[in-house]
């Protein structure tokens, strides 16, 4: 079965930030959040491994662990690195 995961990146910053969900919920925090100056999709994949090989020119990843935390890694500016 494919599992959904949200991702967050912005111009200027290297990799991608990414947050295993459910694509309801993914879909959700994508509506709550347009027109930001950075971008938010869903990519799908049977797991977090196969979601890395298949996203190559995302990478690379980090993952994170609330949706918080995904946000405020390309809102803030001391989270980009």
């Amino acid at each position: 079965m494919n599992r959904a995961y949200l991702f967050a990146r912005r111009v200027g910053t290297s990799g991608t930030v990414i947050l295993e969900t459910t694509r309801k919920e993914a879909v959700e925090i994508m509506r709550e959040n347009r027109k930001k100056g950075y971008q938010l999709g869903i990519l799908c994949g049977v797991s977090y491994d196969s979601v890395k090989r298949v996203y190559g020119e995302y990478a690379p990843f980090r993952k994170v662990e609330s949706v918080s935390e995904l946000l405020n890694s390309v809102e803030d500016d001391k989270y980009i690195q």
